[in-house]
């Protein structure tokens, strides 16, 4: 993105204004506008562009295509509906997510099941920091940073009817650029399906980030100057899992694919694999098309016990370097 263009954008915020910016402040800034921020002056409306970093490491690994998929913890996440499908009746997952410019997420959440019905709670942070402060006039040296800083909490509730798994989660929200703060309710969707006809494939529906002033109050906040409401992201798509038969050890194979519609972006499509060995090693593959800094990616997950280690790991195009992930997770 052009560096006119960045300047144009971020007219009248005043912690980015001034002539003199340091590469450090451009990639910044163009990192903020184009992935994340809930910044526009006057192009978009849309804000908390955090909500859009997925926090699962294991969909990381699959090239995030987990919405016919999601069945662990951060289903919460991908689609809420796949909170239903888990066989455990208490999971808990921790994960911790390094990116490049300073950029750090922390996600938690804890499912619990009873009969067809589970409830879920968790906790995602976001955090950027690093930004050079400039005032309304030019100046050699920045007056010191600030950074950004995102929380969500969201509550769920996911049911398993017959073939079908329904869930809803509501996502109470606060985030602060600098000095300026603001807060909402987020509402995610989600529907699974496991086709009779075909056994191991599934077919998958996510809605999430619905909002509304009308509906919930404060969800469209004056953020630096500017009202804004949350990124609406649609996400559809079919997974197929296959056991090979015959072999010593259990394997199989799982394939997964989706689109995924992010308001005022390009249509995407999301593509993963999954290589099982019983229960205590998996690993992953995933392919990524039209996005603008991402294209592959690899995960494993290694359990033992009640316990599961996951990894997953991407490199970012244009040399901004590699996005490395990790959790944690247990269940009973």
């Amino acid at each position: 993105m052009p560096v006119a263009e960045l300047k144009g954008m971020m007219n009248g915020c005043r912690p980015f204004a001034g002539r003199t910016m340091t590469k450090r402040l451009i990639v910044s800034i163009a990192f903020l506008i184009a992935t994340l921020a809930p910044l526009s002056a006057h192009a978009q409306r849309l804000g908390l562009r955090s909500l859009l970093v997925d926090p699962g490491v294991t969909a990381s690994g699959m090239g995030n295509a987990y919405t016919a998929v999601a069945e662990d913890p951060s289903a919460i996440y991908w689609n809420v509906a796949g909170l239903a499908q888990g066989t455990a009746q208490h999971e808990l997952l921790v994960a911790h997510t390094e990116w490049f410019l300073d950029v750090r997420q922390e996600f938690a959440v804890g499912v619990y099941r009873f009969g067809s019905h589970t409830v879920a709670a968790g906790i995602s942070g976001f955090y950027l920091g690093g930004i050079e402060r400039r005032e309304d006039f030019p100046s050699d040296e920045p007056f010191g940073d600030f950074a950004v800083y995102d929380l969500v909490v969201p509550l769920a509730y996911a049911r398993a009817v017959g073939d079908f798994h329904v869930g809803l989660a509501a996502k109470p929200w606060y985030s602060k650029i600098d000095r300026e703060t603001a807060h909402g309710i987020g509402l995610d969707l989600g529907a699974m399906y496991h086709v009779p006809a075909l056994p191991g494939a599934r077919l998958g529906l996510a809605i999430s980030n619905l909002s509304s002033s009308s509906d919930f109050s404060g969800n469209q906040p004056f953020y630096l100057s500017e009202e804004f409401r949350l990124p609406l992201d649609i996400r559809t798509g079919g997974s197929y899992r296959y056991h090979f038969d015959g072999l010593e050890s259990e394997m199989s194979l799982l394939v997964s694919a989706q689109a995924r519609f992010i308001e005022e972006q390009d249509t995407r499509g999301d593509f993963g694999m999954e290589v099982t060995w019983t229960e205590l090693l998996a690993v992953r593959f995933g392919y990524k098309a039209g996005y603008d800094l991402e294209t592959w990616s690899i995960g494993a997950t290694l359990r033992r016990g009640a316990l599961a280690f996951q990894y997953a790991g991407m490199p970012f195009d244009n040399d901004f370097g590699n996005s490395q992930r990790l959790a944690l997770s247990y269940l009973r």
